[in-house]
């Protein structure tokens, strides 16, 4: 009585085939995670810059005025006398408003203010922000600009 079984050789390429599916199925695996890692960093980065454009962009409309000092504070009153202060230090952006505090991580290689001429020397208010930030090798120009109204000049010649 004759019993079918699989020779050595078969056996042994079965092994070799199968080992070598088991590794590029890793190998793929491993790439598509490292992949998806990259594209969460870079993603939260694009996102980090998106709200940070968003918050500027609404205080500097809800603004009355806006002056800035030290080289790295920006100070923003509401129409309501509330303060935001955004702070840009290397590395890092922050917004203080009441007792809430922002972070956005965002590397700010270089921040540009242009004030409003006004009769008042002691009080420059800000008329233009620019901000460019460094992200993905890639440099974003940002800018904001506060038309002021005849109320908030008024208040400033006070």
């Amino acid at each position: 009585m004759k019993v079918k079984a699989a020779t050595i050789p078969e056996l042994i390429t079965v092994i070799i085939v199968s080992s070598l599916l088991t590794v590029s199925i890793w190998n793929a695996y491993e790439f598509v995670i490292t992949r998806f890692y990259q594209f969460e960093t870079i993603n939260q980065k694009y996102l980090t810059v998106i709200e940070l454009d968003r918050c500027l962009s609404n205080d500097f409309l809800k603004s009355t005025t806006i002056t800035y000092s030290h080289g790295k504070t920006l100070n923003i009153t509401l129409y309501n006398e509330e303060v935001i202060t955004y702070e840009f230090n290397e590395g890092l952006a922050v917004r203080k408003h009441n007792q809430n505090i922002r972070y956005f991580f965002v590397d700010v290689s270089s921040k540009g203010v242009s004030y409003r001429n006004g009769m008042n020397k002691d009080t420059l208010l800000v008329h233009k922000l620019y901000l460019e930030l460094s992200l993905n090798k890639r440099n974003w120009a940002l800018t904001y600009v506060k038309h002021y109204d005849a109320f908030s000049l008024i208040n400033e010649y006070e």
